[in-house]
Formats: C-alpha cells, structure tokens, sequence
C-alpha cells in the first residue's frame, strides 16, 4: 500500500466520521454538509451497475429506459396502454422507491414476448443512456440532491461509499479538504479544528504519504514518497511478469533476514535488487545493453553525468566486491558487509527506479495533492 486514501478509504468511518458525528458541536445536517462536498469527487455513473443504482427512485430514468427498450422493439400499442402497464408494474409497492431494473424488465417483457428479448431491449437501453452525458449527469444531480436532503440518507449512503467511487487520489484530497471549509461555515473553528486533527491523526496511522498541516490542507512527505515511489514499481510488475518475478526475490530476500543478518543474506538482497534494477531498464526496447553499467551509458535521462557516474561506481561496487555479483576482487573488500551497507544500497538504488523506465514516475503523485 502506497498509502493513499482511497485505499483506506473505508477505515475512515469508524476513525473520523463517525467520532466526529458524535461530537456535542455537530451540526444536524452533518452528513448532508459532508456528501454535498464529495459531489465533485464522485466518479460518474459508467456502467450497468450505476445505472441500476441511479435507477432506485428515479421516474425519469426508468421512463426514458422503458421508452428506449420499446422503440427498439417497435411494440405497435398505444402509448396510454404502454404508460398503464408501466404505471402498474412500478408503482405497484412503495411507489418510485421501490424502482427496480427486475420490474422495468417485466414491463417491457410485456410487449417483447418473453422476458429474454426484453432484457436485451433494456440493456441496449442502458448502453445508449451511458453514452448520453447530458442525461447521465442530470440523473446524478437529481439523486445527489434528493441525499443532501435527507440527513439519514445522507448518512446511509455516505458510509456505503467506497474508495472506487472517488475520480481519484487527486479527488479525495480535494473533497477532504473542502469539508474542512464547509464545517468551518456551518459549525465554527473548533468543530472544524477537530476535524482537520481527526485527519492529521488518521494519516499518521494510516496514510503516512500525506501530512495534514494547519489549517487543514494535504502535503507530501518523505516516507510517503518513498512508498509511493516503491507502489509505482509494484504497478510495472502486476503488468510484466518477469518483473513481478525478480521483485518477489528480492522480498523474499529481503524476509529472509529474519533468520539472521548473516553477511550471506546481506549480499543476497543486495545483488536481487541490482538484477531488479536491470530488469527494469532493459523494458525499453531502445536499450541494447544487458548489464547495469553499460546500461547507464544508453540513458538518456540524467541530468547530470555526475548522477550517471554514481550508479555506475555503486554498480562497480557491487561487480567488485567479493560475492555480491562475481567472485569479485578480494583485496578491495575494507570490510564485511553489514547491516547498514545492505540498507542504504537498498534506499539509494530505490531512489534511481525513475532514471531507469518511464513506467516509473513520480509525476502524478505529486499531481495528486492539489495546491493549498
């Protein structure tokens, strides 16, 4: 975990919003005040899932959708006939609440001739409403408003949001912040202070990419960076097997120093993470070159031939010294391997990933925290 809010989105519940809910300073709207500011972050309605979930009380979809699936079919009956058989399928219970896509597709099975060829008409119907951007974003505005109106809606459906309803890490922040504007309005600095606090402390523990400084805005910092950095290396390896190979040696290496730091081991996760960082160079099929150093000479995205020169001598290093890559030289060794060298060629040889593959950038995390 890169510690992103989004994938700790659901700890925050029982963290931050429900304490903060509990607080003698809440307002009563609290949860309409929060879900009137996720708005913006919310990713729009795209596939057959949202649609069905837009469907629940919403007359106006289910109308266009019924109308649609209709068309498709060139049912010959009257529209007061249509409209009756609508009207009494979906209204039959607890009037537009009780709005399903089972009972839209029961009304068009009465004029398809079977139930199969109705869902086909319904789904073709959900297809072209997706495709229909105007009418998707009006569905989601009229659902957003009818929550922000109800305080138990709002507070139902806020804690069933998940992390993958967001846009994105960007979305998150922007919306965490914003809260922090809105309580600020509604129920003054103190409310809004315990919540900007509420966040500080839940990244520490949960999202330690981030810190959340006064008065309430998100920044950076080291560790976070760090892992995100490390997130982005474990995203090339989901797409290329043999990266997501030689990255498990080098983590199995690396747990393998739970049974003593033996200067064995040492060497071991050392030489993995050289291998790991040749793998990863060699993915772009201009490179030519199958070892580290040579390597160094194709790239061309130093800015420095200093930096260049710097992996080349750690390279050196490690080619160099007695059983790290080769037999080695014996005579150059000035000491055993130790626990600390094995560390900070881990961190050092970390912090070249973005020289070696574009696969690995840094440029969208920082576009991730909008600007205070």
């Amino acid at each position: 975990m890169a510690g992103e809010m989004v994938d700790v989105w659901l700890e925050m519940w029982p963290q931050v919003w429900l304490p903060l809910s509990e607080d003698e300073d809440a307002p009563e709207d609290l949860f309409c005040l929060i879900y009137d500011a996720l708005d913006p972050a919310l990713r729009p309605p795209s596939t057959r899932d949202d649609v069905i979930v837009l469907l629940q009380g919403d007359i106006i979809i289910a109308r266009d959708l019924y109308g649609d699936a209709l068309t498709s079919l060139s049912v010959e009956a009257s529209p007061g006939e249509c409209l009756r058989v609508f009207d009494s399928l979906l209204f039959s219970d607890s009037g537009a609440d009780a709005l399903r896509l089972d009972l839209l597709e029961a009304a068009v099975a009465t004029f398809s001739g079977g139930l199969d060829r109705a869902q086909v008409a319904v789904s073709a119907a959900i297809d072209k409403f997706l495709k229909n951007d105007r009418a998707v974003k009006a569905a989601l505005q009229r659902r957003i408003s009818d929550i922000v109106n109800d305080e138990e809606r709002s507070r139902i459906t806020f804690s069933e949001v998940k992390g993958q309803d967001l846009i994105g890490e960007a979305a998150a922040i922007g919306f965490f912040e914003r809260v922090y504007s809105v309580l600020l309005e509604a129920a003054g600095e103190r409310f809004a202070g315990r919540y900007s606090l509420s966040l500080r402390s839940f990244c520490k523990r949960y999202a330690r990419r981030y810190d959340v400084r006064p008065p309430c805005f998100f920044s950076l910092h080291l560790p976070g960076v760090f892992a995100a950095l490390l997130a982005r290396v474990e995203g090339v390896a989901d797409l290329e097997p043999h990266i997501a190979g030689l990255l498990a040696d080098f983590e199995e290496a690396l747990a393998d120093l739970r049974h003593g730091l033996s200067e064995t081991r040492l060497k071991s996760c050392i030489s993995k993470q050289f291998v790991l960082l040749e793998s990863l160079a060699i993915l772009d099929p201009r490179i030519k070159s199958d070892t580290l150093g040579s390597i160094c000479n194709e790239l061309k995205s130093f800015p420095h031939s200093a930096l260049r020169e710097a992996l080349k001598k750690i390279y050196g290093f490690a080619s160099d010294y007695p059983g790290i890559r080769h037999a080695g030289t014996p005579k150059s060794a000035l000491r055993p391997i130790e626990v600390r060298d094995m560390v900070a060629l881990t961190v050092v040889l970390a912090g070249f990933f973005p020289y070696l593959t574009e696969e690995v950038s840094l440029k969208d995390i920082f576009k991730e925290v909008p600007l205070p």
